[in-house]
């Protein structure tokens, strides 16, 4: 039973992985090549609100509202605990790149953290839940 159960969370979260990446290809293509200004613009691809892209060498992920994709929280990027692996194997002075729906760039360098109990609110930093604490990577913007 038990490894039936690991099958299943295996395939599930493979599964979402490339649920994002299908999201990500297709937000990528609707994205302008230069800046529009808009505030607080989405994209709604297959009802899901996109607000941005995100790169991070092969990981291709799209920020979206709900808490089941990469979404924001304050100035922090908040990951799905499905995500972890892919989170964890991120390391220091990875670049990170996100570009908005509104055409606008931002480029991150990164500074691997680890295990923190609670999310920072003055440092920006991607988050990945992590049991009863998170993994944690501060942004810092180059």
């Amino acid at each position: 039973m038990s490894c039936a159960l690991f099958g299943y969370s295996f395939y599930r979260q493979n599964k979402e992985i490339k649920d994002i990446q299908t999201l990500y290809t297709q937000t990528k293509q609707l994205i302008p090549d230069s800046y529009i200004s808009s505030e607080d613009a989405y994209l709604d691809i297959d009802g899901h609100d996109i607000y941005a892209i995100l790169q991070v060498n092969d990981i291709k992920w799209v920020i979206g509202h709900e808490e089941s994709l990469p979404h924001y929280k304050n100035k922090n990027i908040i990951i799905p605990e499905s995500l972890l692996k892919q989170v964890q194997s991120l390391k220091n002075r990875d670049k990170l790149t996100i570009h908005t729906v509104s055409g606008e760039t931002i480029k991150y360098q990164l500074e691997v953290i680890g295990k923190v109990d609670q999310l920072s609110k003055s440092i920006p930093a991607l988050y990945c839940k992590n049991g009863s604490s998170y993994y944690c990577i501060n942004l810092i913007k180059v």
